[in-house]
């Protein structure tokens, strides 16, 4: 006999209100499942950022159980390992005291993966949003041993739940012919309505200046050195980094020692206070530095794409495709110097400024409201199996 799902125990990382791309992604499916079900969302709160109410009502069908979490080094790798592995346990050890029908799994944080795996019995569901060991280097033996233990205890883990889901082919496609994983589901990400809305409606600027806008992490797996050996031979165009990370030192340094006056470096910002950025830009650019990022995709394309400006994009795999589909957008090798000024000649050279069928390919594909309807369509068709 069918058993009726009504409870549902989301655990994730990231919630609100620390909106980023993987939070924004879960609270958008969350909003789809409180139509139908009960659901419990168990999370973090944002670093350093601690409460004493740790239950809140979110809404009427949908409470959230908050484990506080401190403060820690996330740029080393041992670190960031130990504490990710704490967390996940406190995770999953609260959402046991709530029954459930189903436990749903949001993994930016990877040990999240075999912890639930092993930690929980029951019907489980794992949002594999990105294979983060995969990306890791092997420039070293312990590095190789590393990567390889972690390969070796993902693949076990992926295959005790029971429905895998991924936000592209790529990583779909890994997962089936190095994994041997079947029940697989892809559920791309992308952008909010809102988010949409206001993008489209930007009134571009009319610039006599050009400046070409990164916004993302500023991390080694970037290499935006790239974009500042560029900018040497751009004075008149502004070179603009809009973010954060481990790599953004090295590279303000790098701008210091060779008199980049073209260049200019912003903090993170919410992302309201993004918008004049955009609306002053004129050629939108994002890299992922390698092979081993073949199945990433920056979620900040999606909105890039909205906005209708030029594109360029350094980086192989799955990213590439989706910009190769784009107007006015070029997909170019990874670190290639060459290409990226190739890239910025041709948009120079280009009478097309806006591009709305960019435009019209997000709002028919890639909107997270009718995204998020496909994750309740895939519980409704699994239920017969649960």
């Amino acid at each position: 006999m069918k058993k009726n799902i009504e409870t549902i125990n989301f655990i994730t990382t990231y919630f609100v209100p620390e909106i980023i791309a993987s939070s924004e992604r879960s609270l958008y499916f969350v909003l789809e499942l409180e139509k139908q079900y009960t659901v419990n969302v168990f999370c973090l709160t944002e670093m350093g950022k601690y409460q004493d109410d740790k239950t809140i009502q979110f809404s009427k069908n949908t409470t959230i159980y908050y484990i506080n979490q401190e403060m820690f080094n996330r740029r080393s790798f041992f670190t960031r390992a130990f504490h990710e592995i704490k967390y996940s346990f406190k995770l999953v050890e609260a959402s046991k005291k709530v029954k459930s029908d189903i436990t749903y799994v949001a993994s930016p944080y990877m040990f999240l993966i075999p912890i639930v795996a092993y930690r929980l019995s029951g019907k489980k569901m794992i949002d594999n949003r990105d294979l983060l060991w995969e990306y890791l280097k092997e420039n070293n033996f312990l590095q190789k041993i590393i990567k390889y233990s972690l390969k070796r205890v993902m693949k076990r883990s992926l295959h005790k739940f029971d429905e895998v889901i991924v936000t592209n082919r790529e990583e779909s496609k890994f997962l089936k012919e190095q994994y041997a994983l079947r029940q697989i589901t892809i559920i791309p990400n992308g952008i909010s309505q809102e988010k949409y809305n206001k993008l489209i409606k930007i009134s571009i600027a009319n610039n006599t200046q050009w400046t070409i806008v990164y916004i993302g992490n500023v991390a080694l797996g970037h290499n935006l050195e790239i974009f500042l050996e560029v900018s040497k031979q751009y004075l008149d165009i502004q070179f603009l980094i809009i973010g954060e990370g481990s790599g953004q030192l090295s590279l303000k340094a790098y701008a210091t020692k060779h008199r980049l006056s073209n260049v200019v470096f912003k903090n993170k910002m919410k992302w309201k206070e993004l918008l004049p950025y955009y609306q002053n830009a004129s050629i939108l650019y994002a890299q992922l530095d390698g092979k081993e990022y073949e199945m990433a995709m920056p979620s900040k394309l999606y909105e890039y794409a909205s906005l209708g400006l030029p594109i360029i994009y350094g980086g192989v795999g799955y990213a590439n495709s989706f910009v190769k589909n784009l107007e006015t957008a070029h997909a170019i090798s990874p670190n290639s110097i060459e290409e990226l000024v190739l890239a910025i000649e041709s948009i120079k050279n280009s009478e097309a400024l806006i591009s709305y069928k960019n435009r019209l390919f997000i709002k028919k594909y890639f909107i997270r409201e009718n995204i998020s309807k496909k994750l309740t369509l895939l519980i409704e068709k699994r239920g017969n199996f649960y």
